[in-house]
């Protein structure tokens, strides 16, 4: 090992002028890749991955980089250690301004009316500014998992990733370019999440010989009128990255939430003709039709079989390998009757968008997660994200331009990630809900054999009947 220090010191002899902290990095190494990822990236190899063959891990992160970008921009990334005064144990924030020129000014991002303050920023090619990055690529979503797994490897807590899209007081969220993230959040307990992002799965040539290839998810949920698409949540734009690479690994798929089009059902689809007019015009009048998602994900995975969990039983569906059952995941019990004993590749979370709604379905489900398996939490709000990132450490936070993110988890060991829901004042707010109503009535407000009764009948609000249902499940020990 002291030879082999030795000779990287002789080969780049600018290392020896680095602060005291930076030769930390390379002689005591970074838990899976240390001095060989550094200073492959360093010399700019195009080549990295067949040249990392020492660790797997080192492999994959450096051929997402080499892939993605060009040699002198390689060769500035590890520029990134002399910047970080807090990178070992602290957060460090990226933000991309490479469409945006102009939004660099003395190192320092304008048009905004708040402040941005940021560790690393990369900015297009030809701007020089103290701990910038110049890029002359597309910043796809595999390149910032690739980076946040780089720079949380080398010592930091937690990594953020930030995109800017247009300057103005009215920034588009919105993005043309395929593959781009705006947002990513991950922490140190995300690694092996993002490693298996970034891994992707079987090679291309096995997966041709194992199954017939599957759609592209972008097109599989346009195609289907789901809102996951590019016309809607946006979410297509992470599962294009994340899922095409394990089409045929995938055999079992579970999703909460089919898609209810009853007007009385919390959190219907209502909304989507509407959402989709013009590509329902189109089509000579297609309307969306409950399990819409279901459909693709049985397009994107030839070999998978398909359940679905709703609230609703009007909104059931079934066909060649997919089914469909009346479950509220609030209701361990009830998950239980329903999927013993399935158990599933990919399980996608898009039913009660609230953050107890969340934990408590990824509680009841987790059993039923393969290991390494990925769990996908959808339409989780911008209030709630600092909470279940809190509560789900290993768990990695997408948002992909239309205002909610996506949590993502691998299943790397059997126990639950995140430990019971405690609510001290629940008993009290429970009274306050169902305390005026017959003892049966609370069955039938919550949607008793997947039928609800006219909206409005029990509370004024939806979001006020969500609430007394949770708490409902909550108190009587229901919850998982």
């Amino acid at each position: 090992r002291r030879a082999m220090q030795l000779c990287d010191m002789r080969c780049h002899p600018s290392l020896l002028a680095m602060p005291q902290r930076k030769p930390r990095m390379f002689h005591f190494g970074l838990r899976i890749c240390s001095r060989s990822l550094v200073l492959c990236l360093w010399s700019g190899c195009r080549g990295a991955a067949e040249s990392l063959a020492s660790d797997d891990r080192c492999s994959t992160i450096a051929g997402a980089l080499a892939q993605a970008g060009s040699s002198e921009s390689l060769r500035r990334l590890p520029d990134v250690c002399a910047w970080l005064p807090h990178a070992f144990g602290g957060e460090v924030v990226v933000v991309d301004a490479s469409c945006c020129p102009a939004a660099v000014v003395g190192g320092q991002i304008v048009g905004f009316e708040a402040r941005v303050d940021f560790d690393v920023l990369l900015v297009p090619s030809g701007v020089h500014c103290e701990r910038c990055v110049p890029i002359d690529w597309h910043v796809d979503g595999r390149g910032v998992a690739a980076l946040a797994l780089l720079l949380l490897e080398l010592g930091a807590s937690t990594f953020g990733y930030v995109r800017i899209t247009r300057l103005g007081h009215r920034a588009s969220l919105h993005t043309s370019r395929p593959g781009a993230l705006e947002g990513l959040h991950a922490s140190s307990g995300s690694r092996a999440t993002l490693l298996a992002w970034l891994d992707g799965g079987l090679p291309e040539s096995l997966d041709r010989m194992q199954c017939a290839p599957g759609a592209v998810p972008s097109v599989a949920f346009e195609e289907h009128l789901s809102d996951k698409g590019p016309n809607a949540n946006m979410y297509s734009k992470m599962y294009d990255l994340l899922l095409p690479p394990r089409r045929c690994r995938v055999g079992s798929v579970l999703e909460v939430g089919i898609g209810s089009m009853h007007v009385d059902v919390p959190l219907n689809m209502d909304f989507v003709s509407d959402r989709f007019r013009h590509t329902l015009d189109a089509r000579q009048g297609r309307t969306y039709q409950p399990g819409a998602s279901l459909r693709a994900w049985l397009d994107i995975f030839p070999l998978a079989g398909v359940v679905g969990l709703d609230v609703d039983r009007s909104a059931l569906v079934q066909g060649p390998r997919l089914r469909t059952h009346v479950c509220n995941t609030l209701n361990a019990t009830r998950v239980r009757e329903v999927l013993e004993p399935s158990s599933f590749d990919l399980i996608v979370d898009d039913g009660l968008h609230s953050l107890f709604g969340q934990l408590a379905t990824l509680r009841a489900l987790w059993p039923y997660l393969h290991l390494g398996g990925l769990y996908v939490i959808e339409d989780v709000s911008t209030t709630n994200l600092s909470p279940i990132l809190a509560a789900l450490r290993h768990s990695v936070a997408i948002n992909t331009g239309a205002g909610a993110w996506a949590l993502l988890l691998l299943k790397g060991e059997v126990a639950v990630p995140t430990g019971p829901l405690r609510d001290e004042d629940a008993s009290a707010r429970h009274e306050a809900c169902w305390g005026s109503f017959e003892a049966d009535r609370a069955a039938i407000c919550c949607g008793r054999d997947g039928v609800f009764p006219p909206k409005g009948t029990c509370f004024e609000s939806e979001a006020r009947l969500l609430e007394c249902c949770s708490l409902r499940f909550f108190v009587a020990g229901m919850v998982a």
